[in-house]
């Protein structure tokens, strides 16, 4: 029987649990949303000691929005996701086109938890910065 991978990450707001005085810890989906958003993120050389994780989004910013433009960014988040973060089944993504003069789009990610039967989402906002 394989093993069911953990759902446990540190707290990156580095709050102290008032019991343990320890960092904070996030579990369960919350911990996977949190990897999934920094996995979107992540910018060639930005991981220390990892420099290749890549999701290539700031070099697909200012493509034109089409539906070839949203399956570079698919196949891009599908295969990091993969490599990097075992723990989930992406099940879709969702591109959500904002207003126009925002430059901006929300991404949803419906995905599963390994071991888990239920269908989550979690929604990043890709914006352009000027």
């Amino acid at each position: 029987m394989p093993s069911i991978p953990r759902t446990v990450d540190l707290d990156l707001n580095f709050t102290r649990n008032p019991i343990t005085s320890d960092v904070s810890l996030v579990t369960q989906n919350n911990a996977v949303k949190r990897s999934l958003k920094n996995l979107v993120f992540f910018n060639f050389l930005e991981k220390p000691f990892n420099p290749k994780i890549n999701a290539g989004l700031r070099s697909l910013l200012f493509e034109s929005n089409d539906p070839f433009f949203q399956l570079d960014i698919e196949e891009s988040l599908r295969s990091i996701i993969e490599i990097y973060e075992p723990r989930v089944n992406v099940r879709k993504l969702k591109f959500n086109e904002n207003n126009f003069d925002t430059n901006s789009m929300d991404l949803v990610i419906y995905f599963s938890v390994s071991g888990q039967d239920n269908i989550d989402a979690t929604t990043v906002t890709i914006k352009r910065v000027r």
